[in-house]
């Protein structure tokens, strides 16, 4: 059953963002990870939303995404993250 990694993000320094931006998708991949949202341009229909980005991430299942973010090679890049935004990072199961 897939799952979801949602992270919702203030970006505080976009030059350490595109560092991660481009060492996080070839770790994705190896974990089968697929990026299906990543976008700043929403609209809050209800609420507050203090944040800059949404992303979604869909990996084959929760095991799966476990891996990816323990990985050794998640955390060598996740310093990247950590200094450019401040993240809320949740992971779902997929079932409705």
């Amino acid at each position: 059953m897939p799952a979801y990694i949602i992270a919702l993000q203030v970006i505080n320094d976009r030059e350490e963002l595109n560092k991660y931006r481009a060492l996080v998708h070839d770790v994705l991949d190896k974990y089968e990870g697929k990026i299906i949202i990543s976008n700043e341009d929403v609209e809050t229909l209800e609420g507050k939303w203090p944040y800059t980005k949404t992303v979604v991430i869909r990996f084959p299942s929760m095991e799966q995404a476990k891996r990816w973010y323990e990985s050794t090679e998640y955390q060598d890049i996740i310093q990247y993250r950590l200094r450019a935004t401040t993240t809320d990072l949740i992971l779902v199961d997929g079932r409705a």
